[in-house]
């Protein structure tokens, strides 16, 4: 009896143990994929906020009443966009006194557009708050990165060849790191994918405020010119993958019809 109960035990372990590689497997899959959309939406919030940047710095050169009398540019950066995001769009400089004191406007020079610098704080947060996610996830940025980038001037089969193997290192590495947690002790992978829900939910508040402040259009002669302000972030049905050249012709195609 002792015998038969000690095998039982064993199958049963056995049992158990399969659901969670199963689980783990999934999971891994599931993160490997969201990690490259969330990776592409970030580069191209990174993108956005530095050619908005260079945008507002051109168009205030030289304009000293651009800035209020103390230099100050008023904004409260990334408490506006982590605590909802509307504050940021509604601000606007103090005219109050257009006359404003050379040792002022020289200290304004360095200053940016507050929406500006908002957007430069909010990329390097989330760009910050992203890395980190990778490593709490068993992988790092660097492999993420391999999944969604084209090397030049390798052919289309050849970066799609580096993309899938390097899909199948991040999804080993997931794999790996998952399967060190056992049933009763998940909570890190819990963990892990509420980051990543969090650290979305903020990417799609930026890309919101994106569209609403007329930016998308600063993503002009680069891979993300085939995004609209209307299409959802991680639906579509969109592969992760850079598109194709064959892919942005039908594109272009559609765009002149």
């Amino acid at each position: 009896m002792a015998a038969n109960a000690a095998t039982l035990t064993h199958h049963l372990s056995l049992f158990s143990d399969n659901n969670i590689r199963i689980d783990n497997a999934a999971l891994a899959l599931i993160m490997a994929k969201e990690l490259a959309f969330l990776n592409r939406t970030i580069q191209m919030i990174t993108l956005i906020a530095n050619r908005y940047n260079e945008e507002q710095e051109d168009l205030v050169w030289g304009h000293d009443d651009y800035y209020s009398s103390d230099g100050s540019d008023g904004s409260d950066g990334e408490e506006d966009l982590e605590y909802g995001g509307g504050v940021a769009l509604q601000r606007s400089q103090s005219h109050d006194n257009p006359y404003t004191p050379p040792a002022a406007a020289a200290a304004a020079r360095q200053s940016r557009n507050p929406l500006a610098t908002t957007f430069l704080i909010a990329s390097g947060r989330i760009m910050k708050r992203f890395n980190e996610l990778c490593e709490l996830a068993g992988t790092n940025v660097i492999l993420v990165n391999a999944m969604t980038t084209r090397d030049q001037p390798h052919s289309s089969a050849a970066n799609l060849e580096k993309q899938l193997a390097t899909q199948s290192l991040v999804v080993s590495d997931i794999f790996l790191h998952f399967g060190k947690f056992d049933a009763h002790h998940r909570d890190p992978v819990v963990i892990t994918f509420l980051e990543l829900r969090d650290i979305s939910v903020y990417a799609c508040k930026i890309m919101s405020m994106f569209a609403f402040s007329n930016l998308f259009r600063l993503t002009a002669g680069t891979d993300f010119d085939i995004y609209q302000p209307d299409d959802a972030i991680f639906t579509q049905g969109r592969d992760y993958c850079l598109p194709r050249r064959q892919e942005e012709e039908e594109v272009a195609a559609a765009i002149l019809a």
